[in-house]
C-alpha cells in the first residue's frame, strides 16, 4: 500500500512537530525477517540559524517517536535517507530545504 500527499501535514518525531509536503508513505518487505514495515517519506522547509540547529540537533538521535496522525501512523522509526539543500543562513529569514526518510524499526 502506498499513499502519496500533496498537501502539508504535520509529521511528529518525538515532540518536535516538521511541516510536511510531499509526503509518501509505503510499507517495505524486510527479506530477511519476512516482515513489512513502515516508511515515510516527505520533504520540510527549515529558516534561520535557531531553527535549522534546532531541528538538525534533534536529527541527530537518529531514532524517534514517530508520529502522522492525519494518516494513524505512530511507529518507532529511524533515519533512512536525509538530504538538505545548501545551508545558507544569513538571516533567520533564510531557508533549507529538507528531505527525509523514516524507516520503522523493531525495539
Amino acid at each position: 500500500m502506498t499513499i502519496r500527499s500533496t498537501e502539508t501535514i504535520p509529521v511528529y518525531l518525538d515532540t518536535l512537530q516538521l511541516n510536511a509536503s510531499q509526503f509518501r508513505y509505503e510499507q517495505v518487505s524486510h527479506s530477511i525477517q519476512d516482515k513489512t514495515h513502515h516508511l515515510i517519506a516527505f520533504d520540510f522547509v527549515i529558516t534561520g540559524n535557531q531553527e535549522y540547529h534546532d531541528v538538525t540537533s534533534h536529527l541527530y538521535g537518529q531514532t524517534f517517536d514517530v508520529k502522522v496522525p492525519s494518516h494513524d501512523l505512530h511507529f518507532k522509526g529511524s533515519i533512512h535517507n536525509y538530504s538538505t539543500s545548501v545551508p545558507k543562513l544569513a538571516t533567520e529569514e533564510d531557508t533549507v530545504n529538507v528531505h527525509l526518510e523514516l524507516i520503522e524499526i523493531q525495539e
